[in-house]
C-alpha cells in the first residue's frame, strides 16, 4: 500500500461533483488510512498531459487520478511520456469520478455511473489503500498531427477515429444544454 500519494482530478468532472467526491470520501478515506497526499487539479482541456509529464513524482508512492475517461487518459499520456523513470516506480490508481466511466465499466467490471459513482469511488480508493493493483495494456500510437508535425499518445482504454470521436463531441457539446 502507498504511504504517499499525489491526487490529480478534474473539479469539472462527473458534472462538477468530483471536487465534492474528493472532499468527502477520497482525501478522508486517505487521511484515515495514513496516506499523505498531495492534490493538483486540472485547470483546462490538455492540462492533465502537462500534469503527468511535469509533476515532481519523486517523493510520492502513488499517482492517483480522479476523474473520468478524458482525465485519466491525458494524466496517463504525460505520465508514460516521462523520461525520468517514474512510470516504472509509480504505482497509478484510478478513482471513477466522470460522467460514463467507460474504463471502469467496460475493463474492470465496476458499475460506475450514476447512483453507483459514490460506491465506486469508495471500493477504489479501498483498493488503493489495500494495495490491491494490477497489471494493464497500454497502446501506443504514433501518428501525424493536423499541424503535420509527429504526434504521439498513449491510451489503456479506447482508441477512436472518424465518426466515434465527432459523435463524443456532439454529445459533450449537448450534455450542458
Amino acid at each position: 500500500p502507498p504511504t504517499s500519494a499525489l491526487l490529480v482530478y478534474n473539479p469539472a468532472g462527473g458534472k462538477k461533483r468530483a471536487a465534492k467526491l474528493a472532499n468527502t470520501i477520497v482525501l478522508p478515506l486517505l487521511k484515515q488510512a495514513g496516506i499523505a497526499v498531495t492534490v493538483e487539479t486540472t485547470k483546462h482541456a490538455g492540462h492533465g498531459v502537462e500534469l503527468g509529464r511535469t509533476l515532481d513524482l519523486s517523493s510520492v508512492d502513488a499517482l492517483l487520478v480522479m476523474g473520468g475517461d478524458g482525465t485519466l487518459g491525458e494524466v496517463l499520456d504525460g505520465f508514460l511520456s516521462r523520461d525520468d523513470g517514474a512510470a516504472a516506480r509509480t504505482t497509478v490508481g484510478f478513482i471513477p469520478a466522470g460522467t460514463g466511466n467507460s474504463y471502469m465499466r467496460e475493463v474492470l467490471g465496476v458499475p460506475a455511473s450514476g447512483a453507483a459513482v459514490g460506491a465506486a469511488v469508495h471500493a477504489a480508493v479501498e483498493a488503493i489503500v489495500g494495495g490491491r493493483s494490477r497489471a494493464v495494456d497500454c497502446q501506443q500510437l504514433d501518428m501525424t498531427g493536423l499541424d503535420g508535425k509527429p504526434l504521439r499518445r498513449c491510451s489503456i482504454n479506447t482508441v477512436m477515429a472518424g465518426f466515434g470521436p465527432d459523435a463524443n463531441a456532439v454529445a459533450e457539446r449537448r450534455r450542458w444544454l
